[in-house]
């Protein structure tokens, strides 16, 4: 296992500081697409004015509820998984840790999006952009939550025992 001495040797920084980069740019990008949904919606509200939503449900009330409870359950999801991805068995080597750790931070990202979808999916349904801002800002809110930080990225790599 990497341990803290380790972590500190200089290439190991080079590799743990290369890693966090690629991180961050793909957190970065990710974070630009929720605001590009909001674009997009914006565009077809204008070239569909006055925008009432695609598709008039009788039952929007539930679906509302379905996809707020959905994005919801995402919080959650995020704590479970990123606690099992992190998890370190007793035998990796830097390589294999920063791997691990770029899994759970891509599959987080994946899954800190969601909300803003299923906003952006609720104003086509039924035009109403309050859904959409209200879901993309919890998405924004989980991306701040979760974007990595370099000193607990090394933190974590050269502690003993259970992932933080």
């Amino acid at each position: 296992m990497a341990d803290l001495l380790a972590v500190h040797s200089p290439e190991a920084q080079r590799e743990l500081r290369q890693a966090y980069r690629t991180a961050v740019w793909i957190g970065a990008a990710m974070i630009a697409s929720v605001v590009m949904y909001g674009v997009v919606a914006h565009v077809i509200a204008a070239r569909q004015a006055p925008f009432a939503g695609f598709v008039r449900l009788p039952q929007i009330g539930v679906v509302r509820l379905l996809l707020y409870g959905f994005a919801a359950v995402q919080i959650v999801l995020i704590r479970l998984l990123r606690s099992l991805l992190l998890a370190r068995p007793a035998a990796l080597d830097l390589r294999a840790l920063i791997q691990r750790r770029h899994a759970a931070t891509v599959v987080t990202y994946a899954l800190c999006e969601v909300p803003a979808v299923l906003g952006l999916i609720l104003l086509l349904l039924n035009g109403f952009f309050g859904d959409f801002y209200v879901l993309a800002l919890l998405a924004l809110v989980l991306f701040a939550a979760y974007f990595p930080r370099f000193d607990a990225c090394v933190e974590w790599a050269g502690a003993e025992g259970p992932a933080r």
